[in-house]
C-alpha cells in the first residue's frame, strides 16, 4: 500500500518503520496531523534557499576515479 501523501513517522516509536502499515489507526493518526504540513512547507522552503546561496559541490577525496578523471583531463590538454 502506497499512500498519496509523506508518511510521517516518529523513529523513537516505530523504530523499524511498520507501524503505518500494521496500525488500523494510522489513517485516523494521520487525518489528526494533517495540518502538520501547512507549516512545515515554510521550513522546506527556506532550506530549499539555501541552495542557490550554496549550491552541492562534489567532495574531493584521493579515489582512484578522481585519480584517473584527473590523468585523463591531463593527457587530453597537451
Amino acid at each position: 500500500m502506497k499512500p498519496a501523501w509523506p508518511v510521517l513517522i516518529n523513529l523513537r516509536a516505530d523504530p523499524y518503520e511498520v507501524m503505518w502499515e500494521e496500525s488500523q489507526m494510522y489513517m485516523r493518526w494521520m487525518a489528526d496531523n494533517m495540518w502538520t504540513f501547512v507549516p512545515a512547507q515554510q521550513y522546506v522552503a527556506e532550506f530549499l534557499a539555501t541552495f542557490r546561496e550554496f549550491p552541492p559541490v562534489r567532495g574531493s577525496s584521493l579515489s582512484v576515479d578522481n585519480v584517473l578523471q584527473e590523468l585523463l583531463q591531463q593527457g587530453t590538454g597537451r
